[in-house]
């Protein structure tokens, strides 16, 4: 069982902490998360694409802060949060999701917003 050290813990950004239960898990709160990354890109009105935008973003910032893979990401979906921000509350289309994921765009964007993409 690999549980969050407090290192890694102190380096989590403010919309992530560890699971209060489950090993090797980080809970992401989408109603800071979306927000805060969307405001870092200067999206006012986002669609499918930033949200997919953001969300690939999310597991790069983790990665970084972790400075690791294999952990399990639990985002939250309590007071509606889950409703909130699903792809099917925002505008666009399946090849929005496809060109941010599929299409790299994402990993781009988070490289000209951070610098860097993690190895």
């Amino acid at each position: 069982m690999i549980r969050l050290t407090d290192a890694e813990t102190a380096r989590l950004p403010a919309w992530a902490a560890p699971h209060p239960t489950e090993p090797n898990t980080v809970v992401v709160d989408p109603d800071k998360l979306y927000p805060a990354l969307l405001g870092e890109f200067g999206v006012a009105e986002p669609d499918k694409y930033w949200i997919e935008v953001c969300y690939q973003c999310m597991k790069l910032d983790l990665q970084t802060a972790l400075r690791r893979f294999g952990f399990t990401i639990h985002l939250r979906g309590d007071d509606g949060r889950a409703q909130r921000w699903k792809l099917a509350a925002f505008p666009g289309t399946a090849a929005d999701v496809a060109r941010a994921t599929t299409g790299r765009e994402a990993r781009e964007r988070y490289r000209r917003l951070r610098g860097f993409i993690p190895a």
